[in-house]
């Protein structure tokens, strides 16, 4: 199995397994847009979430609030497991900051009224759909947003001038802050 280790000075901190969809320099693997991409990602990272932020309410009731706060931070731990790669990608897809968020506030939107319905058998409210409404305002707004096109069209040439180093001893220092080695197990 192929394994990304994170060093800093030489010293290997951490090996995680490289992700089907893209390895960790940003190369996609298959060919979905980056969009597509992080939604997919928070989604999932979003049915951990909501099960972390509520879940307990059902299942973890009648249990001391300690028990249910570990399960929960348990829970929340796998949610950022997939939630941090999701938003490092879409920043390095040129998603801007504003646009990760609402995506995130939609997709929270979209998964908690199935689960408070079928899971925690809620009453479906028009409030869902009045909410549901605003979102796609929100969205709208987000995406047509001159300054995070501009805070996007900056990054990207940003991150194009950090690739192009001025010296072999700049790339050297680069290389010793943080480095990523890849290894075959």
């Amino acid at each position: 199995m192929k394994s990304r280790g994170i060093c800093i000075h030489g010293e290997v901190l951490l090996h995680l397994p490289v992700m089907s969809f893209t390895n960790f320099s940003g190369s996609t693997i298959l060919s979905m847009p980056p969009i597509l991409v992080v939604a997919v990602l928070l989604t999932i990272s979003n049915l951990f979430m909501t099960y972390a932020w509520y879940g307990h309410l059902k299942d973890h009731a009648h249990q001391p609030l300690w028990i249910a706060v570990l399960v929960s931070w348990g829970v929340a731990f796998f949610e950022y497991l997939v939630q941090v790669p999701a938003n490092r990608f879409g920043n390095d897809h040129h998603i801007s900051l504003g646009q990760l968020k609402i995506l995130q506030e939609v997709i929270t939107l979209a998964v908690f009224v199935p689960f408070a319905i079928y899971y925690m058998n809620r009453p479906l409210s028009w409030n869902f759909l009045w909410a549901g409404c605003c979102m796609l305002g929100a969205v709208y707004f987000i995406f047509n947003d001159p300054a995070a096109q501009a805070e996007t069209h900056e990054s990207a040439a940003a991150k194009q001038a950090a690739n192009e180093p001025v010296s072999t001893q700049d790339v050297s220092s680069k290389r010793l802050a943080v480095t990523h080695t890849s290894r075959d197990d």
